[in-house]
């Protein structure tokens, strides 16, 4: 079943890893994501955010303004 929303904010929660650390630990990521234009996906410009869940709790959050 597909559902379709417009202009409705949408969550999608992507998992990057599983990483288990000590105290004091730490990791770093880096990821980029083309936005080249594609038949298979369709890009909503607008502004957009990444958030970061460590244990299900919202961590950090960025956003980015996508041009058309």
């Amino acid at each position: 079943m597909v559902t379709v929303r417009v202009r409705a904010t949408v969550r999608v929660a992507l998992k990057l890893a599983t990483v288990t650390l000590g105290a004091g630990q730490r990791v770093t990521y880096d990821r980029w994501h083309s936005f080249k234009l594609i038949t298979t996906r369709r890009y909503h410009p607008g502004t957009h955010a990444i958030e970061v869940q460590v244990n299900g709790a919202a961590s950090g959050r960025a956003e980015f303004e996508l041009l058309s």
